[in-house]
């Protein structure tokens, strides 16, 4: 029977309002999260695992809960008009019960199911990849309690399918292969994270009921038992591979690509599963799918036009996925990123000013705050206190995928185009009319270009034939919970924490060096040096690192000879950050300066100077940055 707002009982709103989220911290959950946060209409509870350490965005309320006892699901759950529940493959089976069955005691109308995948409707394909079965007894026993479902058929999610490894769209980034299935053609629905978000929030955003017989707009209730149908793109992975030629830079010739059937690596993934070996589920799942006879393509239900879902582009999604390969090489170590910044005071009163974009109320939250060093004997007692910042302009400690994250959406936000991923090759030409370089395959022109591409720049070879110098400080580290020897929290809460040790190590080259990170056994060994010489609190640290070898990572510190220039002769090729002056191990002034390098250069380049003053002022602003880095280095 059909239902209508003016048949409702006074004082009903005909919106939803209140959304909980089991899993707002997760892979889609936070783009459900933050999707339904931007639309301002929706006030957002997280129910939350006491003691977790996920990173919620800001603006959510945080219900604590414990999935063993029911009345702390229902507490949270009281007054929710909709629940969404998002969950990682390896939850316990029953946690998806548990949270039906506590929203229909709670009085929660509206639910949904942790299935954000291929279409409810390719039966065949579900029962082959084992979850269809589980998705459907999930909506079954909704409907049973007497609620109502609202899933999502998404296909793969792009940008995870992408990074995520060579069992899933078959790329493997860091070796540069790609395992195709069959002969690469056969095309596949996927959806962005950021798409599916979208969806989710584009469908709680409408009126939840027609407002009478005669109503005929989109509700919510129009999706109520059924499916919400979506996607970004329909690709091959031959499709993909070209669009991560494009935005690599690179070409054929520099991957190794395989063929391998689909119907094999699907009964190698199912045997694997059938041993007890899990790792074989993404092997046929995506296998299956990719099926030629029967592949996950739900593009003719798609309700992206129904919706008023954007066009996305390939490319930039794909950027996105290959960006995503660090954060989750990060999970893989049960950390989240690998590499971090420490912004101090300098740092921290430029990303607050109006050329930090706002950046600095993006990333508070989520960054670890100080104003002290301490260091601690083996009775965990202070023997220092060094003040690095103050309360004020404390010391913000985060992961640096986390700045670009928020960098990059507030650029967006002020239409500036990001174009990233490509490997700079080379200046082509540089005069006072404009600078022409090669990026991967493409030739680019511009007025200025200013590198900041690191100790180990390429654009510096333009300007200098000078190359950085090993300091013989070596350093060897290790991302995970709390345990260490000298330790360095990189969350707000603390509860991820750098712990490592610097020492002097003989140089290598590049092989050398990358062939050292890639064995953890050597980097373990390592680590134990001076073992007997170390008190006990120490030994603990280590033993504890030394049970998870693959965990150790490792960093050879260079730092720059003072350059004679900056810039080239024509003051259009500019360097700032590590690539003009990296300097040696310095509790994050590297980041910090190439801030101060960024703000200084900007105010310059707002003025207005003819070619011929042009090369003196640059001159100017090298030597008064230069006197800022010199004296750094006198305080090393």
């Amino acid at each position: 029977m059909a239902m209508y707002a003016q048949n409702q009982p006074t004082g009903f709103t005909n919106s939803i309002e209140r959304v909980a989220i089991a899993g707002a911290g997760g892979t889609v959950g936070s783009h459900i999260a933050n999707a339904l946060l931007q639309t301002g209409k929706h006030t957002i509870t997280a129910l939350t695992r006491q003691g977790s350490t996920n990173n919620l965005p800001g603006g959510i309320i945080v219900a604590p809960i414990d999935y063993n006892e029911e009345l702390t699901l229902i507490a949270a759950l009281k007054n929710q008009q909709f629940l969404i529940i998002t969950m990682a493959p390896n939850a316990p089976k029953d946690t998806h019960s548990k949270l039906v069955r506590a929203a229909t005691k709670a009085g929660v109308p509206y639910i949904m199911p942790n299935s954000y995948a291929g279409d409810i409707e390719q039966a065949k394909l579900g029962e082959d990849t084992l979850l269809g079965p589980i998705a459907k007894a999930n909506r079954d026993e909704i409907e049973r309690l007497g609620m109502k479902w609202i899933t999502v058929c998404c296909g793969f999610w792009f940008d995870y399918s992408l990074a995520g490894g060579e069992s899933r769209f078959g790329f493997d980034f860091d070796k540069k292969t790609l395992t195709l299935y069959d002969d690469g053609d056969v095309k596949n629905s996927t959806s962005t994270l950021a798409q599916v978000g979208r969806a989710v929030a584009k469908v709680l955003s409408l009126k939840e009921l027609p407002d009478d017989e005669n109503d005929e707009s989109l509700t919510i209730s129009s999706f109520f038992n059924r499916a919400v149908y979506l996607n970004s793109f329909i690709v091959s992975q031959r499709d993909l591979f070209e669009s991560v030629k494009r935005v690599t830079g690179t070409s054929e010739t520099d991957w190794t690509v395989t063929r391998e059937s689909s119907k094999k690596r699907y009964e190698e993934g199912m045997a694997q599963v059938k041993r007890g070996d899990m790792s074989g589920f993404s092997k046929l799942l995506y296998a299956r799918a990719f099926f030629p006879e029967d592949p996950s393509d739900l593009s003719a239900r798609a309700q992206n036009v129904l919706l008023g879902l954007p066009k996305e582009d390939l490319d930039e999604a794909t950027k996105d996925g290959i960006a995503l390969v660090e954060v989750l090489k990060g999970r893989n170590l049960k950390t989240r990123f690998t590499m971090s910044t420490n912004i101090k005071m300098n740092g921290v009163a430029i990303i607050g000013a109006g050329l930090g974009l706002g950046i600095l109320s993006r990333v508070k939250d989520k960054s670890y705050t100080c104003e002290y060093t301490a260091t601690k004997d083996a009775d965990d007692k202070t023997v220092r206190k060094t003040r690095i910042a103050s309360e004020a302009y404390p010391c913000y400690r985060l992961y640096r995928l986390v700045q670009l994250k928020e960098m990059k959406a507030a650029l967006t936000e002020r239409k500036g185009p990001i174009f990233y991923g490509l490997k700079f090759e080379k200046i082509i030409s540089d005069t006072t009319e404009g600078v022409v370089f090669q990026v991967g395959d493409r030739t680019e022109s511009a007025a200025i270009v200013i590198g900041s591409d690191g100790v180990h720049s390429t654009l510096r070879r333009h300007i200098t034939d000078l190359v950085p110098i090993y300091t013989n400080l070596f350093w060897l580290y290790h991302l995970g919970e709390p345990s260490s020897l000298f330790m360095v929290p990189k969350v707000a809460d603390g509860s991820d924490l750098m712990a490592g040790t610097q020492f002097t190590y003989p140089e290598a080259d590049r092989k050398g060096w990358e062939t050292l990170a890639s064995d953890p056994a050597s980097l373990a060994a390592l680590l134990r040096k001076d073992y007997d010489q170390c008190h006990d609190a120490a030994k603990h640290a280590i033993d504890e690192l030394c049970k998870r070898p693959e965990s150790i990572l490792c960093w050879p510190f260079y730092a720059m000879p003072k350059l004679p220039r900056w810039s080239s002769s024509s003051g259009n090729v500019i360097m700032i950050g590590d690539a003009a002056h990296a300097m040696p191990a310095s509790s994050g002034q590297g980041v910090n300066q190439a801030l101060e390098d960024t703000f200084s250069l900007a105010r310059v380049l707002s003025g207005e100077w003819n070619d011929k003053a042009w090369p003196s002022v640059l001159s100017t602003w090298q030597s008064w940055r230069q006197d800022k880095i010199d004296r750094i280095h006198e305080l090393m």
